[in-house]
């Protein structure tokens, strides 16, 4: 029963877990992916990994998708397959250069780097993708990629046994160094040793690795055997080989316990076979070299190969036995063909692959400029329809102005015309019956207003001046005294007050304009609308349009 209990209370706790990490988003799954990538827990990274592929697909977030795939391509790379691991390598490297991701990029590149030169056999082209990484690494200030990136040329220079790689091991170290974490300054120890070993100096060599095998021993390192193969190589140098022996033989039993699909488990057996070709036991070395055959074929590595294929053929030589030298410098010959075969391949790929990459760099680059260009439209359309609105806006206000000013116009009018009206009335009244004395002009008003003379189109100053009894040159004198207008200016002001009378009429609304010219004594409508607008400041339609709005708005109010 307590063991049942038990189970169920393992079973909750892992769903619970299960149900944390999905609450907690992508992001908190990316940055899980991140530390064991750090931490190079490939097993686990793979998993993770996969998930955070899922989610980033199901969220359409391309960034979360690139790192997903540089840590599928990286956890691929050491437990998997090198197939898989470069698929999504390709990947995560176009995702990182449609979005501008110069760390994913970087990474991404590194592992192309890696398969190109240790699966491959591509130096040139491995060479290429760490340059490119370097790049991209130095743009992000990424110094524990660009260690690493550092690290993985100087194992470029090494696996051909050139010694140009000191440099690169050099730099790696020292940027290794300024990140303070002790896993990320191993292997740029020990690709110090290698480098080292290989330019004979057997002393550094041993210190380098000495100094990375306390170093995994101390912090529980990734790859402890690494350090102890190291060890092996450079005491075989020193002639220490039983030591190297016993080495090698630790970091074998330690890969097979730990890790049996690993290259590190290949290089420790080709170590073995060379102290046993040195000490001239050269059945145990082939076995050995057999053995490490098997181990490359498994992860389709094809580094050191040919060099196990040289030392099996030496030791058959040694042994006497020529045919199977013979097949064993075939095997050599075989493996270069190969390798040449898969860079020419390898390289179709890349130029396959860029071609990709610069059509969807060409494809997006068009559908920006489409936005771009979608933007301006929409921003010149925005600023025409601002200039219309405020052209509407100052129509509106002036009309409203006009309209103000000419209900004023016409009120004033009004007024005048009332007040006008009432001080006839008052002078009328306060008159004798009988005038005896009038002035002369005073009967040309009442002529005006009384008659109506202004009616008549073909009223001139002979026929006033006959009716008045006097000459023609004084009534203009009188009038120009009395109003400082001129005689027909003068006679068109009753004209224009009369031609006011009906246009404010309700009943004479439909009656033409020139039907109101004609019946106020003007000769033609052209000349009643010129004297009309300089008398009143209106035209006659517009002040037609305003006075009969005051009306009905008195009547509205009454």
């Amino acid at each position: 029963m307590p063991s049942a209990l038990k189970a169920i209370a393992t079973a909750a706790l892992m769903l619970l877990t299960a149900l944390l990490c999905e609450a907690s988003g992508p992001e908190s799954v990316r940055l899980k992916c991140q530390h064991m990538a750090d931490t190079y827990d490939y097993t686990n990274l793979r998993q993770e990994s996969a998930r955070l592929h899922t989610m980033a697909r199901r969220a359409n977030d391309k960034r979360l998708e690139a790192y997903a795939c540089y840590y599928l391509a990286a956890s691929e790379l050491k437990t998997a397959s090198v197939r898989e691991a470069r698929i999504h390598a390709l990947e995560a490297d176009s995702l990182a250069s449609l979005i501008h991701n110069d760390t994913v990029k970087a990474s991404a590149l590194n592992v192309l780097g890696i398969i190109a030169n240790e699966y491959d056999g591509n130096n040139a082209l491995a060479l290429g993708y760490y340059l490119s990484a370097l790049d991209c690494a130095s743009r992000s200030e990424n110094k524990r990629t660009t260690a690493g990136i550092y690290s993985n040329i100087s194992l470029l220079f090494t696996s051909h046994n050139d010694t140009a790689g000191l440099r690169y091991c050099r730099e790696s170290y020292r940027l290794s160094l300024q990140t303070g974490k002790p896993q990320d300054t191993y292997y740029p120890l020990c690709n110090l040793a290698t480098v080292y070993l290989l330019r004979n100096d057997t002393a550094n060599a041993y210190h380098c690795a000495m100094k990375a095998a306390k170093l995994s021993q101390q912090y529980k390192l990734h790859q402890p055997e690494l350090a102890q193969i190291l060890l092996g190589s450079v005491l075989r140098r020193m002639g220490c080989r039983d030591e190297a022996l016993a080495r090698l033989d630790n970091a074998i039993a330690s890969l097979k316990l730990r890790n049996p699909a690993s290259s590190l488990l290949a290089q420790a057996y080709f170590e073995k076979a060379r102290i046993f070709s040195d000490l001239r036991e050269y059945h145990a070395s082939n076995s050995m070299c057999k053995e490490a055959l098997a181990c490359s074929s498994s992860l389709g590595n094809r580094s050191f190969v040919s060099d196990m294929y040289a030392l099996m053929a030496a030791n058959y030589e040694a042994l006497g036995d020529k045919p199977a030298a013979l097949e064993a410098l075939k095997n050599e010959n075989n493996v270069i063909k190969s390798t040449v075969k898969v860079q020419d391949a390898t390289i179709h790929r890349e130029i396959e692959r860029t071609f990709d990459l610069l059509q969807k760099e060409k494809q997006l680059g068009l559908r920006d400029m489409q936005i771009s260009l979608h933007r301006q439209r929409i921003g010149i359309l925005v600023g025409l329809l601002a200039v219309i609105a405020i052209i509407l806006s100052v129509v509106l206000v002036s009309y409203r102005k006009e309209k103000r000013l000419n209900r004023r116009i016409v009120s004033q009018f009004k007024e005048h015309d009332s007040l006008e009206q009432k001080l006839m009335e008052k002078s009328a009244a306060g008159r004798p019956a009988e005038e005896t004395q009038k002035s002369l002009f005073e009967q040309m008003t009442r002529l005006m207003e009384d008659e109506k003379l202004y009616l008549d189109k073909r009223l001139s100053r002979d026929y006033l001046a006959e009716r008045l009894h006097t000459n023609r040159t004084y009534i203009s004198k009188i009038v120009k005294d009395n109003t400082g207008l001129t005689l027909p200016q003068w006679v068109n002001q009753f004209r224009v007050k009369q031609s006011r009378m009906m246009l404010a009429d309700p009943a004479m609304e439909s009656a033409p304009i020139k039907e109101i010219a004609d019946k106020s004594g003007f000769a033609n409508v052209s000349t009643f609308n010129v004297v009309f607008k300089e008398t009143v400041g209106l035209s006659p339609s517009a002040y037609r349009k305003e006075a009969l709005q005051l009306s009905r708005l008195s009547e509205k109010a009454k």
